[in-house]
C-alpha cells in the first residue's frame, strides 16, 4: 500500500508579513552605514582631488619661482569706484580673465586648456568662458559630494535660454585673504596666498608652510532664473570668484558676497552684503571640509576648529602660527 504524500504547506500571510518587517528592518539598519561609508569614499576622493592640485601648484612654484596669481584682472566695482565705461574698462584688461586654475593646467595634463585661454589673452580674441575649454569639466576640480559641481554658469537664462555662459564651476578655491577681499585698490596685495596679480613665494611665507592654507573647498550654487552665481567659477574672474578667505570657520552661517553675482541658496551657500567681496569655505562633507596647506599637506578642518586659529592660517606673513588646525 502507497502512504499517502504529505501536503506542501505555505507561509501564512502573518509569517509573510514578520519577514517582510524584519527584511524592512535589516534595510533601514544598514542603509545610513551604507551611506556613511560612500560619504567617506566620497571625501577620499575629494581629498585626492586637492591633493593633485595643490602638487600642480607646487610644480608651477618650481618651474616659474612662484605661485601663480590669483586672478589677473581686478576685482570690477573695487578697481572703478562707482562704475566704468566700456572703454576705460576694454583699456584695462577686457578679456584677460585668467586665474590659478588655468596657469597649473600644464601640470595636470591639461595643456590645452593653457594654451587656449594663452592664445585668446595674447589675441585679446575672445573671453576664457567663450572657449570650448571654457564651457567642458574638469572631474579633477569638482567634488563628488557636491551635486552641483561641473555647473556651466549662465546669465539670465530666463531671457536668453542659456545662451550666454560664464563657463565652468568648480569646488577649489585658492586662498587669497584672511579678511575679505578689499575695499579698493581691485583685490592686490592681500594676505595670503593668491590675490590679483599676485606674485607670492614660498619664501614669503614666513607663518611656515605646514600652518597656512593653500586651498580650501567651496560649494558650487544653483543659478536662479533670472540671475547669476559664479562661486567657484573659474572662466569668468571679475570679483574673486575662484578665491576664498578664513575669516570664518568652514561652512559658516556668514554670508559671502559680492557685487549681486550670486543667489541666497541656504545653507550651504548663504549670502551677504553686497558692499564687501569675499568667499567662504564649505562643502557638503560632513561637519568639515578638506584644505590643503602651503606645505602640499592635505586635512580635514571640521567646523568646529578654534575661529582665530583658523583666520590665522589664512595669513602668509602675520607672526600667527600657534596652535593646530584640527
Amino acid at each position: 500500500m502507497v502512504p499517502a504524500t504529505k501536503q506542501a504547506r505555505g507561509f501564512t500571510l502573518v509569517e509573510l508579513l514578520v519577514v517582510v518587517f524584519i527584511i524592512g528592518l535589516l534595510v533601514g539598519l544598514l542603509l545610513p552605514a551604507v551611506q556613511a561609508a560612500r560619504e567617506a569614499m566620497r571625501r577620499s576622493a575629494c581629498a585626492d582631488n586637492i591633493r593633485q592640485i595643490s602638487l600642480a601648484v607646487h610644480n608651477y612654484h618650481d618651474a616659474n619661482k612662484k605661485f601663480p596669481l590669483g586672478q589677473q584682472v581686478p576685482l570690477y566695482h573695487l578697481e572703478f569706484p562707482g562704475g566704468t565705461s566700456s572703454e576705460t574698462w576694454a583699456a584695462n584688461v577686457l578679456t584677460d580673465r585668467r586665474c590659478w586654475m588655468h596657469l597649473i593646467c600644464p601640470f595636470m595634463e591639461l595643456t590645452n586648456v593653457y594654451d587656449q585661454i594663452m592664445t585668446s589673452v595674447t589675441l585679446n580674441n575672445a573671453w576664457p568662458f567663450q572657449l570650448s575649454v571654457g564651457t567642458a569639466r574638469y572631474p579633477a576640480f569638482m567634488c563628488p559630494s557636491d551635486s552641483n559641481a561641473g555647473k556651466i554658469s549662465y546669465y539670465d537664462q530666463s531671457t536668453n535660454g542659456k545662451t550666454s555662459t560664464r563657463g565652468f564651476c568648480g569646488n577649489y578655491l585658492a586662498c587669497a585673504s584672511s579678511g575679505s577681499f578689499g575695499d579698493s585698490g581691485g583685490g592686490r596685495d592681500l594676505n595670503g596666498l593668491f590675490f590679483v596679480k599676485s606674485k607670492v613665494k614660498i619664501s614669503d611665507v614666513t607663518d611656515g608652510l605646514s600652518k597656512t592654507v593653500m586651498l580650501a573647498e567651496g560649494v558650487v550654487a544653483p543659478d536662479p532664473l533670472s540671475s547669476i552665481d559664479l562661486r567657484g567659477g573659474y572662466f569668468n574672474t571679475q570679483n574673486g570668484e575662484p578665491l576664498v578667505s578664513t575669516l570664518y570657520p568652514p561652512n559658516t552661517s556668514m554670508g559671502d558676497g559680492w557685487y549681486g553675482f550670486f543667489s541666497n541658496w541656504s545653507p550651504k551657500a548663504p549670502t551677504g552684503g553686497t558692499s564687501r567681496f569675499v568667499q567662504y569655505t564649505r562643502s557638503w562633507h560632513t561637519a568639515g571640509v578638506n584644505v590643503a596647506m602651503a606645505d602640499g599637506s592635505v586635512r580635514f578642518v571640521t567646523d568646529f576648529v578654534n575661529a582665530a586659529i583658523w583666520t590665522a592660517a589664512g595669513t602668509r606673513a602675520g607672526n600667527d602660527t600657534t596652535g593646530a588646525l584640527e
